[in-house]
C-alpha cells in the first residue's frame, strides 16, 4: 500500500477524514413539500392567498376580495400554508409587563386586599 510507511505504520500526511471531502449527493437529504410550478400561466392558475401584511394593506380597499386576491395575491401554492402563531419571530426574551400584556403571566390581584 502507497499511504503505509516501510514499517506499516501510516504516513501523517494520509489523513483520509470525512471532513474533507465533498458530499457527493447531488438532491438534499429532505423531500420537499410541494412540487415547484414552473410555467408562469400555470402559477396564475393556483389559488392566491394573503398574508396579515396584505390584509392590513388591501383591507380598505372596496371590492370583491375573493377575486382580487385571484387577480394580484403575490401568494400562491396548491395549499394555503398555516399561519406563524403571533409573536413566533419574536427573538428576545419578554419582559414580565410583556408577558402580562400577551396573557402569559395572569395579572395580580389587589395588593391592598392582601393580609
Amino acid at each position: 500500500d502507497e499511504t503505509c510507511l516501510s514499517d506499516g505504520r501510516r504516513s501523517l500526511f494520509d489523513n483520509d477524514d470525512s471532513f474533507d471531502k465533498v458530499s457527493k449527493k447531488s438532491s438534499p437529504g429532505y423531500a420537499y413539500r410541494n412540487a415547484a410550478v414552473r410555467r408562469q400561466d400555470d402559477r396564475r392558475k393556483l389559488q392566491g392567498f394573503d398574508c396579515q401584511d396584505c390584509r392590513d394593506y388591501y383591507g380598505d380597499r372596496a371590492g370583491d376580495e375573493a377575486n382580487r386576491l385571484q387577480q394580484c395575491s403575490r401568494h400562491r401554492a396548491k395549499y394555503v400554508p398555516p399561519s406563524t402563531p403571533e409573536h413566533f419571530w419574536s427573538l428576545g426574551i419578554p419582559d414580565t409587563q410583556e408577558c402580562r400584556r400577551r396573557g402569559i403571566i395572569p395579572e395580580p390581584d389587589d395588593v391592598d386586599s392582601a393580609p
